[in-house]
Order: structure tokens, then C-alpha cells, then sequence
């Protein structure tokens, strides 16, 4: 009988104990957000948190909690176990400053590189493009600091814009040739954009982008997918290069339709960010 009564006490001793065991600490991965630059007060780490878990809440993560801590200028946001952190990197840094630039084609590419010998020097060359492609070239790890410091002093055509890729896209990092409209901007802008989905076809297979331009949008994009009929019109978030799409057609409703070999993942995120708010602030991930 003493036996017993001493394995009850036992249980009862482990049952008092198990709930002060972490259990978060098991269920949860965290990340450390902090803030780029100096400038950074709690209302704006506070508005940077709220839009944070409404952009993870669209794609499709509940479990989220997230502290602010202003006197380390710094996000602390627990996901949970097994995130893949790679497709939502974006949604947790990224501004959300969506855009559309025209592109130049290959030939327009050597004719901007056979006057810049040492650029043509640092990139390597993309095997098997096509005319339309709007790659001047790309940088393996080894390469890719070197060309963007050259690329910060170097002078380029007062049209033409060189912007990568965005980082998730692997090792290797590709080099876009961009057009800038008049007065340095882009096509569109954000602002033109009245709405982004994600949509399937009739047969469920293939995955696709739906954008729909508003009024100033409809003439501007009509008559460059006039002129760049067959060539790439790429779209930008945040100054990387998100996806070029290639122009099948004149589109003058401003409805328009990014297809591809889009997964899951990335066929959310284009609508994740433009329905949700713009960050406030840049972050670095740093743990």
C-alpha cells in the first residue's frame, strides 16, 4: 500500500509539473526581424507586426505570434515548426512596392553592353536565350558583390535600369535589363493596379496571375504591349524582379493574365502583398 500511495504522489508530481514545461519552444521556430537603419520608433515597429501577421493570415498561416521591442529595433515572430521560410521571406521583409517595366531584348542588350567591356566581364552568359529574354547575364556567389559595386558607379543608359532577380531564386543570380519611362519611372506603378488574384484554368492544371489595371493603367499598358508584342514586360516588387512575362498579344481591356510555370507558393504571394498593407519600415532577417 505505502507502494502505491508513493507512485500516486509520483503522478501527481509530474501532472503539476508538465504545464510549466515550454511547450512553444518545441512548436514554434523563431525569427528575429530587425530594422534597417536607425530610425525606427514603437508605433511604426507596432504597425510593421499587424501587417506582418495579416500578410502570413492570407497566405495561409494562423499559428503566428509576434513581439515588438523598440529598444533593439527588432521583431520577434514565432511560426510554426517546419515553416519553410523561403516563399514567405518576401512577406515578412518586403515593402510591397509592386511595378511594371518594359525590358530590352537581346539585341537591345549587346548594344548596351559592347560599350561596357568590364561588365561583360564579370557576367556570366545564360546559355540557350532567347531573342525575347531580358537577362543581360548572372552572377554565381563568387561574382555577385563585385558586379553590384561596379553596377553602383558605373554609367549606364539614361533609359535602361539593371535589376536582379530576387534572392530566393537559388545561388545563381540573374541580371535584368530594365526600360525606364520618362522621368526615370516605371510602366506602372502600384497605383494603376486596381486589383491582383490568383486563379487556376478550366482544367485546374496550370496556375496564373490576374491583374486589372484601372483607368490611367488601361491606356499606358495597351499601347506598350503594342509596341513590345513578343518581348518581356517584367514585374518588379520591391526592385527585384519577380517574374517577366512575354507579351502575346495587344491588351486593351487592362485585364491581364500572368501565366507560367507557377507553384502554389508563388502564385499566392503577388496577391498576399498587394492586398495588404505597405511596411513601414525595412528588415533584415538575422536569425
Amino acid at each position: 500500500m505505502k507502494r502505491l500511495s508513493t507512485i500516486i504522489i509520483s503522478i501527481l508530481i509530474l501532472l503539476t509539473l508538465l504545464p510549466v514545461v515550454p511547450v512553444k519552444s518545441q512548436n514554434f521556430s523563431k525569427i528575429i526581424l530587425q530594422v534597417k537603419g536607425k530610425n525606427a520608433d514603437q508605433a511604426e515597429l507596432k504597425r510593421s507586426a499587424e501587417i506582418i501577421v495579416q500578410r502570413l493570415r492570407l497566405y495561409g498561416i494562423n499559428r503566428i505570434d509576434i513581439k515588438a521591442s523598440g529598444d533593439r529595433r527588432e521583431l520577434e515572430l514565432k511560426l510554426p515548426a517546419g515553416t519553410d521560410l523561403g516563399p514567405i521571406r518576401g512577406l515578412i521583409t518586403s515593402r510591397g512596392d509592386i511595378s511594371f517595366y518594359e525590358t530590352f531584348d537581346q539585341n537591345g542588350i549587346q548594344g548596351l553592353l559592347s560599350s561596357d567591356s568590364q561588365l561583360m566581364k564579370l557576367l556570366e552568359r545564360i546559355p540557350d536565350q532567347k531573342s525575347s529574354d531580358p537577362r543581360a547575364g548572372c552572377a554565381g556567389k563568387d561574382r555577385f558583390d563585385m558586379v553590384e559595386n561596379y553596377l553602383r558607379g558605373a554609367k549606364t543608359s539614361e533609359n535602361c535600369l539593371f535589376m536582379w532577380d530576387s534572392e530566393s531564386a537559388g545561388s545563381v543570380r540573374y541580371l535584368f535589363a530594365l526600360k525606364l519611362s520618362e522621368g526615370g519611372k516605371p510602366l506602372i506603378s502600384g497605383q494603376e493596379i486596381d486589383s491582383v488574384k490568383a486563379a487556376k484554368t478550366e482544367d485546374q492544371k496550370d496556375l496564373r496571375i490576374l491583374l486589372k489595371l484601372n483607368d490611367n493603367g488601361k491606356a499606358v499598358f495597351a499601347e506598350a504591349t503594342k509596341r513590345d508584342l513578343h518581348k518581356a514586360i517584367a514585374i518588379v516588387i520591391d526592385n527585384r524582379v519577380f517574374s517577366w512575362p512575354i507579351v502575346q498579344s495587344e491588351i486593351l481591356g487592362g485585364e491581364i493574365e500572368v501565366t507560367g510555370r507557377f507553384t502554389e507558393n508563388e502564385v499566392r504571394y503577388l496577391p498576399v502583398l498587394f492586398n495588404s498593407e505597405r511596411l513601414p519600415l525595412d528588415f533584415n532577417i538575422v536569425k
